[in-house]
C-alpha cells in the first residue's frame, strides 16, 4: 500500500508516547484536525527536548503550528514560550 504525502499546514499538534517494553517507545505527532499523524520517532525514554526537536522539525518542513497538547510535560510551556500549550495531567478515556 502507497503512503499519501502530507502537505505541510496549519496544525494543532497532539503529541504522545507509547512505550512496548522498557527503553523503547514511539512518539506520534498527530495533526488533531485532519486526525492525521504527520510524524513518529522511535525513542528509549520521553524528556522535553525529544519534543523540542520534533516541534522544531516540524516548523523547518512548514508546518504552522497554531497549538500543542502534550500529557504532562511542563517544561514544555518554558520550552514555547509563543505557542498555546495545553497539559493533560489526567488519563481520559
Amino acid at each position: 500500500m502507497k503512503q499519501q504525502a502530507v502537505i505541510p499546514k496549519k496544525v494543532l499538534l497532539v503529541c504522545d508516547i507509547t512505550y512496548f517494553k522498557r527503553g523503547f517507545g514511539v512518539m506520534v505527532a498527530k495533526d488533531w484536525w485532519r486526525n492525521t499523524i504527520i510524524a513518529r520517532r522511535y525513542l528509549e525514554y520521553e524528556t522535553v527536548q525529544i519534543f523540542t526537536e520534533m516541534i522544531e522539525q516540524l516548523q523547518k518542513e512548514g508546518w504552522r503550528i497554531m497549538g500543542i497538547v502534550v500529557d504532562g510535560r511542563r517544561g514544555m510551556l518554558e520550552a514555547f514560550p509563543n505557542l498555546p500549550i495545553q497539559i493533560v495531567t489526567r488519563y481520559l478515556t
